[in-house]
């Protein structure tokens, strides 16, 4: 007898169940069930996770969904639960949440329409429940409900008997009453949200999920006086023992169901057929050919027809053609894109085609790494774009592939610092002990709470010391890592063969994006298209600068550009401008585009701990290193394993696997699966002997690949971005003022890149003019030598006002004063809030008024100027008579302010930009610490003990729980902003000197990115 809980939710119920989809089959197989079930709530999100974790398990899988339906009066609603009884069911469990969804996304509610219902009816079962006990004391309503589902469903409808502990046991029995009289079949079920330890820890998240989702049916509240624990076989059995003809029921509903999701066949859309791919192709080679030599002709047309025989092999010319087209279409309208993303830049075809830009013959790239005999998964297709012209794209690809095309989601999950927030509100815990607790755990930290017991010993002890606290963490505990809710991926896009809604639900993102209800890693799994389109700034500031100085070709060889990243001058180059990159380059000084990619891949948490980073450094000091017998295979990483290729080509050459198994071994190395390692030991040693290498050597490289395999990074990745990072240094050594210009104007908004930007141009001698508002445009410039900032850098000014000033400016030309200013822009969207602004950064400097004098004029200026327009409006054509009483010095006469001083007027322009433009406070102490060793903020995170020259920008105080006062103070250098931790004993010795504005040497621990102060002093006094 199959039987199987089809009441089970799932934690893409979001916040309704602590339930895992792998915990949920998991559970199954261990206590007995065959079958498993999931009907999460208006959410299909687990259904491809379902089918993978069942397969592994040996299950068979039930597709199920929670819907609100309007009942019989249509005033009220209320849920059902349906169940794909095959192919057809399945449709339309996505199409029905799909409708769901897009009613939500029109009125805020997800309940449909019976009618709908009847719509979409085919291969389903439904279970009702809830509207039956609804109308127990009515019964012309219970009825003309009864009938309405038998004629709709006929023998696939059933009356759920929910079981949720002895209190149910009543309703239970009327529900028994209605299946005799009216011959409707029942269905038993134990509703299950969370194991029987999880109880405590549900009842929270339900507190949560009804504020989160209070105004529409997610948040509708659950009765937490039921239970709704998970139950084993055997006590699900007993549950219904008396009730066999129940149990015979679900039998029999299981047995009748026969649906799965295929998560092996590509699903490609159709484009062309073979011979229009095998034409486009060869028309690319032979014009790719034409100036190459003999030697160079054979080594590129053997590399083709290998990949073009395992792409027809494959059947994969449509996935090839999908690239084509993005890529035509993104030359045609003008829109910049990157060199390659990912393994994609292994494929020569793609280089071909104009899909990526870095040849992988000449870099060594193996394309078996993209694409290979053995490889069941589709590969992705991954470009970067120009993010300012990204939703040209997007809008392009949705007519394109309309109805087969959507976004993919994201799973925002519950992370500590999020759920110490929340659930601190309803845990009533006190304010002192939420700031200390949430102290180890800032906003975007994404460390486990299991990590930070093991890594704070001062959390550990506070967790060990106080129970109140440590009944509070285990709850959270219990919830973190939960899904919270889902979002849209940053650049992810799937495109299906038929219409989306044949194989995943839709739901519309606040934006009014269209998103499928799968992730990255359902598609990966599935066989589906994924393009990943991600908008990247670094693209759009090269293709500018490129357009600006007009340069098409640019050598990939050039010894000053290299000298330039070898010495670590590389703030602004993506993915070159961290500071321990900058030392690792000062380290192993690239002379190549091969050796800057393998410092990028060397630059990561895996090979930086294993030494591996280290070794390779000094290996790239010292050329005469200790060479292995593996026959160029690691001659380009100076006798490390590096790249993952370098695995595939160790396992195919040395121990002679297939291209199967070394895809099989690369991806246990890569997942540390010990266990599948080990069961490969064997294998890969004899390979090696037969291969010429002794015993010894065998067992020295499968050390070898296996202590640092894990750690190995993907080739084609790496030179991609490397080819990229040289592009934008070279126009950084070569046409610096053109490249800061356009780097800046692509990080407006981003306060602390902006401060880091401006200060490193000023440190190279470039000037930075002030703001004018007769010479400042929208954007920065380049004026001269210098560069202007642009008006839209202004707060209260926005993009719209400052089109208006240019463009006033440039029809009836340049503003002679305040009064000109305000009269010309009065009706253009000028108001009182950005006038100040635009005075308080300088912008009316050249009227020598001085801006306290004008800030204290703005509202009589307006005032005039809005009676004179009223006057011009009745009919008075002279808008501002030449009298002396509406000069900007006749009503500057009536104040009598001190001028500003240049502090004053650099803490003008930080209030009016947030940060500093013309000039940074700490240039003042320049020449005093000129010889003084002074660490960067950029760094703290990687010192014990720092000293810091740093701007004091804000200041909390709080009151510890022995109600003395201490302080966190924000600060900042030329690099980057911390937190500077002030305890007690040191507040009291200098809370007389602490004052936003100065600036101050700092000393003390450092942990993470904080400081936690031990002196400071008050440098400009």
């Amino acid at each position: 007898m199959r039987i199987a809980n089809l009441h089970t939710h799932s934690e893409f119920t979001f916040l309704g169940s602590l339930l895992k989809v792998e915990d949920i089959v998991g559970l199954c197989a261990f206590y007995g069930y065959n079958t498993v079930c999931i009907a999460d709530l208006f959410s299909t999100f687990g259904f491809f996770a379902l089918q993978k974790a069942s397969e592994k398990e040996g299950l068979k899988p039930i597709y199920g969904i929670q819907i609100f339906v309007k009942d019989v009066e249509g005033e009220k609603s209320f849920p059902i639960l349906l169940f794909a009884l095959d192919s057809y069911g399945l449709k339309n469990i996505f199409m029905l949440n799909t409708l769901a969804n897009l009613k939500f996304a029109k009125t805020s509610k997800y309940t449909l329409e019976f009618e709908d219902l009847k719509s979409h009816k085919d291969g389903l079962s439904v279970l009702v429940e809830e509207e039956i006990l609804n109308y127990i004391d009515k019964i012309d309503l219970l009825e003309k409900t009864l009938e309405r589902y038998k004629e709709v469903f006929k023998e696939n409808f059933y009356i759920e008997f929910n079981y949720t502990g002895q209190k149910k046991i009543p309703l239970m029995k009327e529900l028994l009453s209605i299946s005799q009289l009216y011959n409707i079949k029942g269905i038993p079920a134990c509703e299950t949200r969370y194991r029987k330890e999880g109880k405590d820890a549900f009842d929270f998240l339900s507190l949560l999920r009804e504020k989160s989702y209070k105004k529409n049916e997610k948040g509708r509240k659950i009765d937490l006086t039921y239970d709704y624990s998970f139950k084993t076989k055997d006590e699900f059995l007993h549950i219904f023992k008396n009730h066999p003809e129940l149990l015979e029921n679900l039998s029999n509903l299981v047995d009748s169901i026969n649906v799965s999701i295929d998560l092996k066949t590509p699903k490609l859309y159709s484009f062309s057929d073979e011979k229009n791919f095998k034409n486009l192709c060869e028309e690319r080679l032979e014009k790719f050919l034409a100036k190459k030599s003999d030697e160079e002709k054979s080594k590129y047309k053997e590399r083709f027809e290998k990949e073009f025989n395992l792409i027809v092999e494959k059947k994969l010319e449509n996935f090839f053609l999908l690239a084509y087209e993005i890529v035509s279409f993104l030359k045609k309208n003008k829109i910049p894109y990157g060199p390659g993303r990912g393994s994609s830049a292994s494929s020569f075809i793609l280089y071909l085609l104009g899909v990526t830009k870095v040849d992988p013959v000449r870099f060594n790239i193996l394309f078996e790494r993209f694409l290979n005999p053995a490889r069941v998964q589709l590969p992705d297709i991954d470009i970067d774009i120009c993010w300012k012209k990204r939703k040209i794209l997007f809008s392009y690809l949705l007519q394109r592939f309309e109805g087969n095309i959507a976004h993919i989601a994201t799973i925002n999950r519950l992370f500590p610092h999020t759920l110490v927030n929340e659930i601190s509100k309803v845990y009533r815990l006190k304010k002192e002990k939420v700031r200390l607790i949430k102290k180890f755990f800032p906003p975007a930290s994404r460390f486990s709470i299991i990590d930070v017991l093991k890594g704070e010993k001062d959390f550990l002890e506070i967790y060990t010391s106080d129970n109140e606290i440590k009944d509070f963490i285990d709850i959270v505990m219990k919830l973190e890592g939960l899904a919270y809710h889902s979002s849209v991926h940053a650049g992810g896009i799937i495109i299906t063969p038929e219409r989306l809604e044949n194989y995943a639900s839709i739901e519309v993102s606040r934006s009014g994006d269209i998103v499928a209800q799968l992730t990255k890693d359902d598609i990966e799994d599935t066989g589906f298209v994924k393009l990943d389109l991600l908008g990247l700034r670094f693209t759009t500031i090269i293709d500018e600068t490129r357009r600006k100085v007009k340069l098409k070709k640019i050598p990939l060889n050039d010894r000053e550009t290299f000298e330039m990243i070898s010495s670590g001058d590389t703030i602004g180059i993506f993915q070159l401008e961290s500071s321990g990159m900058r030392e690792l380059l000062k380290e192993i000084r690239p002379d190549s585009i091969e050796v800057l990619a393998n410092t990028i891949a060397l630059y990561r948490p895996g090979p930086i701990k294993s030494k591996m980073t280290e070794e390779y450094v000094k290996r790239r000091q010292n050329p005469s290193y200790e060479k292995e017998k593996t026959f160029g295979i690691f001659k380009d990483t100076s006798g490390i394993l590096i790249y993952q290729e370098q695995i595939l080509l160790l396992a195919i050459k040395f121990a002679r696997f297939s291209w199967e198994k070394a895809e099989v071994f690369r991806k246990a190395i890569s997942d540390k699966d010990v266990s599948a390692i080990l069961q490969m030991k064997e294998e890969f040693i004899l390979g090696c002997i037969s291969n010429g290498l002794t015993e010894q050597q065998a067992s020295r490289l499968f050390s070898i690949v296996v202590d640092f395999g894990s750690y190995a990074f993907n080739k084609a990745h790496s030179i991609s971005y490397a080819y990229n990072a040289y592009i934008g240094a070279y126009l950084k050594k070569h046409y610096t003022l053109d490249f800061f210009v356009s780097l800046l104007n692509n990080y407006i908004g981003f306060l602390s890149k902006m401060d880091r930007y401006l200060f490193e141009i000023r440190y190279r001698g470039i000037g930075i003019l002030p703001f004018d508002i007769n010479s400042s445009d929208i954007l920065f410039k380049k004026e001269n030598n210098s560069i202007r900032p642009g008006l839209i850098l202004i707060k209260y000014v926005g993009k719209k006002l400052a089109k208006e000033i240019v463009k006033e400016r440039e029809e009836n030309g340049n503003f002679k004063d305040l009064i000109d200013f305000c009269v010309r822009m009065k009706k253009k969207g000028l108001n009182i809030r950005a006038l100040e602004y635009l005075i308080m950064a300088g912008c009316f400097d050249f009227t020598s008024a001085g801006r306290k004098n004008l800030l204290a004029i703005v509202p009589e200026v307006l005032r005039i100027i809005s009676s004179k327009q009223s006057e011009e409006e009745k009919g008075v054509t002279e808008l501002f008579p030449l009298d002396e009483e509406i000069s900007t010095e006749a009503i500057l006469k009536k104040y009598k302010i001190e001028e500003e001083s240049e502090k004053e007027k650099l803490e003008m322009e930080f209030k009016s930009t947030d940060f500093f433009v013309t000039f940074h406070p700490l240039e003042s102490v320049k020449e005093k610490i000129i010889d003084w060793e002074i660490d960067k903020i950029e760094k703290i995170e990687f010192l014990k003990y720092a000293v810091i020259v740093a701007f004091l920008q804000g200041i909390r105080i709080y009151k510890t729980l022995t109600d003395e006062k201490m302080a966190i103070l924000t600060i900042f250098d030329e690099t980057a902003g911390c937190s500077a931790v002030v305890f007690p004993k040191v507040f009291r010795k200098y809370e007389n000197i602490i004052k936003t504005g100065e600036v101050y040497l700092f000393k003390g621990r450092c942990k993470g990115k904080k400081i936690f102060v031990e002196e400071m002093f008050e440098l400009n006094n």
